[in-house]
């Protein structure tokens, strides 16, 4: 049966502002997560890599970011692995975007999905007997149903049907220019996967026989706290449930941590518990409430430049 890397929010060159001058490194971090996530795919031997939007941050990336994009996706295609991507919100499909003069495609067995077919959707089967219905993002969503229109192809092979893209799940509070993914059109949908991008913490939204995921961010692109970055190894089975191996690829993780000043003289409580935190891996967010006491005498800038030195970031 055929199997199949899924990831998703890469972002590529991002420009990650927050991070000041640390922000050069990390995107460092970004291309060596995305080389793990080929290595994977390479090491698993399997079928394709599906990548569900957002491969790069913007609709410029650097030139030698797209060359080494490229140069990855060469290595896949080399070793008979196809790789297909959806475009994104950060990457949609216009016309003068990445998509357009980036020429991925060069690289080998590659291709953008364009929405070509009926209702935007792009349908084709791989010589694994993989079939994927593609959706990509060419627009602003403005609240539409990501899944609308799926045409199921009745020569697909059972158990081997994936739907591939880039959108919220409907949890009541979306951004009105999402594409949304309706809970209840996921069982409804029939499909064996559905291999999804858009949120950055990976998460399981299956329903019924169909198998939905999110994998998250490789790594990081924002100080949200969050697991570390996955990709997914995905195994369709014949007449059962997709299994799903979850594997970190990402090196940073972000966490938060909320101290009450309340009640403290000074700095001192604080300073003993950030101390407990040293992790040259860790993105940290430190969040004060309360009322300070008379012998605090710093600011929260200084506060975190005196904490960041044995942290990735503060």
């Amino acid at each position: 049966m055929p199997s199949f890397v899924h990831i998703a929010d890469v972002h590529l060159d991002a420009r990650l502002r927050f991070l000041g001058e640390r922000g050069g490194q990390h995107r460092a971090n970004i291309r060596a997560a995305f080389t793990r996530c080929v290595d994977l795919a390479l090491e698993r031997r399997v079928d394709a890599l599906l990548i569900a939007g957002d491969l790069f941050d913007s609709q410029r990336p650097g030139r030698g970011t797209v060359d080494f994009t490229r140069q990855q996706l060469a290595r896949l295609s080399q070793a008979g692995i196809a790789v297909r991507i959806v475009p994104g919100t950060h990457d949609a499909l216009t016309p003068s975007g990445v998509y357009s003069w980036a020429d991925l495609e060069s690289a080998g067995d590659v291709r953008v999905y364009r929405g070509d077919g009926p209702g935007g959707w792009d349908v084709e089967h791989l010589a694994s007997g993989l079939t994927i219905y593609a959706r990509p993002t060419v627009e602003k969503g403005g609240g539409l149903p990501a899944l609308q229109g799926l045409p199921r192809d009745p020569a697909a092979r059972p158990g081997c049907e994936v739907a591939l893209v880039h959108a919220a799940l409907d949890l009541g509070s979306n951004d009105e220019e999402d594409y949304i993914i309706d809970p209840r059109e996921v069982e409804s949908s029939g499909l064996a996967y559905i291999a999804a991008g858009h949120w950055h913490t990976p998460r399981d939204f299956s329903r019924g026989q169909t198998v939905a995921r999110y994998p998250g961010s490789p790594e990081p692109v924002s100080l949200d706290p969050r697991r570390a970055g996955q990709a997914l190894v995905v195994t369709l089975t014949a007449g059962g449930r997709p299994q799903v191996e979850p594997v970190e690829v990402g090196r940073i993780r972000v966490d938060m941590y909320d101290f009450d000043v309340t009640g403290h003289e000074d700095e001192q409580p604080l300073e003993t518990e950030i101390a407990r935190m040293a992790d040259p891996d860790l993105m940290l967010r430190v969040r004060l409430r309360g009322s300070r006491g008379p012998g605090w005498t710093r600011t929260a800038e200084d506060l975190a430049a005196q904490f960041a030195p044995r942290r990735f970031h503060v």
